[in-house]
């Protein structure tokens, strides 16, 4: 057989042939794995396990600033207790100070939620302010339940001292 070419039949290349089926199984791989790479890419992880713990702590330091501002509030005005809502409202804005510093290590930017100004119109007797602080023992210690470590220790321990200061230093 001689490689001239014969009169009617095709000459045979020398570059592979692409077929049609290989072509479109080709197009279709392309498309697949951009369409799954622009998925990937669009996803969200979501909040990060710290910036959710930030969060959780921010009611309680919210609540420790309000109750620090109610507490020294009523020191002026009510003299039976005036001593003791001075304890309270120092014990509190340590609170606030020891979950703020936590807040801001776990997250930073959740840390810029936290209200520190307490709200107009704090507890308007002695009796309310216990309410207040009974709340913000319920709250902290459900916090301390729903995590681990250091923040479950803190959360516990606010919990543990405003119990201690509604029962011992604002007792009836």
């Amino acid at each position: 057989m001689s490689d001239t070419p014969q009169p009617g039949r095709p000459v045979p290349s020398s570059r592979p042939v692409l077929s049609r089926r290989s072509a479109i199984r080709g197009g279709l791989t392309v498309t697949a794995v951009a369409v799954t790479a622009g998925s990937l890419a669009a996803c969200d992880n979501g909040p990060s396990a710290e910036q959710l713990t930030a969060e959780a702590l921010v009611p309680l330091a919210d609540a420790a600033h309000a109750d620090a501002g109610a507490a020294r509030t009523l020191s002026v005005s009510d003299t039976d207790y005036a001593a003791a809502l001075k304890i309270v409202a120092d014990q509190r804005t340590e609170h606030a100070r020891a979950l703020t510093e936590e807040i801001t290590r776990l997250h930073q930017d959740t840390a810029t939620r936290i209200v520190t100004e307490p709200a107009t119109g704090g507890a308007a007797s002695v009796e309310e302010l216990r309410t207040r602080l009974t709340a913000s023992g319920r709250t902290a210690g459900k916090v301390a339940l729903g995590e681990n470590g250091y923040v479950a220790g803190l959360a516990g321990a606010v919990s543990a001292s405003l119990v201690s200061i509604v029962e011992v230093a604002l007792a009836e």
